[in-house]
């Protein structure tokens, strides 16, 4: 078993597999996600990780807390459904606060 070589070993003792196009290149390589593919930056969490599209309330939040409205102020209820789960709503309210609640602690400062 020990002497026996398969047709890699002889390919990469000729150097076919060298290289970054080579065998090696090809065990490292991964293909692009998604977002990657889509020019998406991974590397920092968007909106404080909350997607794109609840900036919307964020920024609504932020701007009412410049003028000068109270967390009380929030537009967006806590609806549940029926059976008493939580619904799509409490994204929007958290996405609300969030921004209301980062804009406060900028001014703070």
């Amino acid at each position: 078993m020990e002497n026996e070589r398969t047709a890699a070993d002889a390919l990469a003792e000729a150097g076919v597999f060298k290289g970054a196009h080579g065998l090696e290149g090809l065990l490292n390589a991964r293909r692009p996600t998604l977002n990657e593919q889509r020019g998406i930056n991974d590397e920092q969490p968007r909106n404080g990780g909350q997607a794109r599209r609840m900036t919307t309330g964020r920024r609504k939040g932020a701007q009412a807390a410049r003028d000068g409205l109270t967390e009380a102020d929030c537009p967006y209820e806590d609806h549940r459904k029926p059976n008493g789960r939580l619904s799509w709503s409490r994204a929007w309210r958290n996405a609300w606060l969030f921004g209301f609640r980062e804009e406060k602690s900028k001014q703070a400062l």
